[in-house]
């Protein structure tokens, strides 16, 4: 397949969807912990828990504030809400169709293919849960949700409910839920593995006040496409034109794993109720700097200059507080020049139930297949241009 889900780890052996992770800084002591680290046992998640909370307490006052700084600065960003658009306005590029796939996901509606009916029948006479999917419209008529992907078994569905269930009665740490919860739903879904990324390349991020970057750690994982040879002989070709002084990347981190894999889909993590306005945040700085390094691409591909609004698809962000997936979108302003335009929300599902669980798992497997035969093509003709795109 083409997309990935990037780890963070150099040793890693990339799988079916490969996984990147960027590491590189490991004195930096606000780093989030990473799944691929062996979580503490459970008996010390109380004073993990408490550190977290700690941490969040300290940097809690500033990041609306930070959001709003952001105002008058050079690039923007600027939080939208998709179900108030003045009369005469229209949602950015593919967002319109995104949006209302996702909402169909978020009610329920035809998450799983109708082959799981008998899988989760029988899983529902043990586990509560599940029989209301079986009563519901849960299951699709036609081959369309094939389409995206396989549906997951009821055992592992079932699996996933009590590992979140778990992590939230024992108030443990965004790395237990990592590990333990987002990841295996990742791998459920997507069959791929965890990733968390940062931003390298400082210079695609706006400075703090006191000038210095701003926050280096951003997302957790990262939903990636996986080049074939044709389009990575023209990314050869790309890299081939980058200053010596530079390395060489189609994204907004140098992370070696990253380089060559284009990012589509991010998503940001954290524990239940606890530093949402941090992960919009660090989501929108994140998305701002893929939107200005996309533009950059572009301006090299074209040897001309573009509009700041150019045809850039909407960038899927992920934002998982707890059990809660929910979508958000940035997009360049089609009104200011250099703004990011960071629209939402569509709450997808929650791992609290059966039910929420395929909704996340359909909604992963949506972007995805919207991942490959969207984006990409858009990706490898608009800005690494290449003569034939094999799908």
């Amino acid at each position: 397949m083409d997309r990935n889900i990037v780890p963070m780890s150099r040793r890693r052996k990339r799988g079916r969807h490969a996984a990147t992770g960027v590491q590189d800084n490991a004195d930096d002591v606000d780093i989030t912990p990473r799944a691929r680290f062996v979580p503490p046992p459970l008996s010390t998640a109380s004073s993990s828990a408490s550190s977290a909370r700690s941490n969040v307490t300290k940097r809690s006052a500033s990041p609306i504030k930070r959001l709003a700084d952001t105002l008058l600065q050079l690039r923007p960003i600027v939080l939208q809400n998709m179900s108030t658009i003045p009369v005469g306005r229209t949602l950015p590029g593919d967002l319109p169709v995104i949006a209302s796939v996702l909402r169909r996901v978020s009610r329920g509606r035809e998450v799983m293919a109708e082959s799981r009916r008998f899988d989760v029948k029988e899983v529902s006479r043990d586990r509560s849960g599940f029989a209301e999917i079986d009563a519901d419209d849960a299951f699709a008529t036609g081959p369309s949700r094939d389409i995206w992907g396989t549906s997951p078994t009821a055992a592992a569905v079932a699996h996933i409910v009590e590992m979140a269930t778990e992590c939230d009665r024992e108030g443990l740490s965004e790395a237990h839920w990592n590990c333990f919860v987002h990841a295996p739903l990742l791998q459920l879904a997507l069959q791929a593995k965890d990733s968390a990324a940062q931003i390298q390349p400082h210079a695609l991020v706006e400075p703090t006040r006191a000038g210095k970057p701003g926050d280096r750690k951003v997302v957790d994982f990262v939903i990636c496409l996986r080049p074939n040879q044709l389009e990575l002989d023209a990314m050869r070709t790309h890299a081939a034109r980058c200053p010596p002084h530079e390395t060489p990347t189609v994204n907004q981190t140098w992370h070696g794993p990253l380089q060559h894999c284009p990012i589509v889909v991010s998503i940001k993590t954290k524990r239940p109720g606890e530093g949402g306005d941090q992960a919009m945040l660090q989501t929108g700085r994140w998305s701002s700097a893929q939107l200005t390094k996309l533009t950059q691409m572009m301006r090299q591909a074209s040897s001309s200059s573009i509009d700041d609004d150019g045809p850039i698809p909407p960038l899927p962000l992920l934002v998982v507080d707890g059990h809660q997936w929910i979508f958000w979108a940035a997009a360049p302003s089609t009104e200011v020049a250099g703004q990011t335009n960071v629209w939402g929300h569509v709450s997808l599902g929650n791992t609290s139930a059966p039910l929420g669980v395929y909704q996340v798992a359909a909604a992963l497997q949506y972007l995805a297949h919207w991942s490959t035969t969207v984006y990409r093509p858009w990706f490898f003709r608009e800005v690494i241009p290449v003569k034939e795109v094999r799908r």
